[in-house]
């Protein structure tokens, strides 16, 4: 897992909506649950903070 201090060093640069979200019991590539659900809800979650009028 990349520690969160670098991925805050490289995530403060982008020009972007972005947030962070720690998924629980999941790797790197979270490609099976809960993981993927927990990725899911929060790209749902995301998508609809960044599209609302």
């Amino acid at each position: 897992m990349t520690p969160e201090h670098l991925s805050d060093l490289s995530l403060r640069k982008l020009r972007t909506p972005y947030f962070v979200e720690i998924l629980q019991n999941a790797g790197h590539y979270p490609y099976e649950s809960p993981g993927r659900k927990q990725l899911l809800e929060a790209l749902l979650r995301f998508t609809a903070r960044t599209t609302a009028t």
